[in-house]
């Protein structure tokens, strides 16, 4: 039979709620940072299409990928 009044078990359960609160922290922080370095991928991409539109003089389609690049900016 467990002593639910047992001071180690209580320890026990406050150190696994921290544990998740530390876990989720870190899932979070991880996730934040993917997020970043993939719109900072977004941008570049955005950045390299609308120079190759510029050195092919495709004014129309520069001025799309601007466009698109200022909506993902956003």
């Amino acid at each position: 039979m467990i002593d639910l009044n047992n001071k180690n078990l209580d320890a026990l359960m406050e150190s696994l709620i921290q544990q998740d609160r530390v876990g989720k922290a870190y899932r979070k922080a991880e996730a934040t940072r993917h997020i970043q370095e993939a719109l900072k991928w977004v941008e570049i991409n955005d950045l390299i299409t609308i120079a190759e539109a510029l050195y092919a003089e495709d004014f129309a389609n520069a001025e799309i990928a601007y466009h698109n690049h200022r909506g993902n900016t956003q």
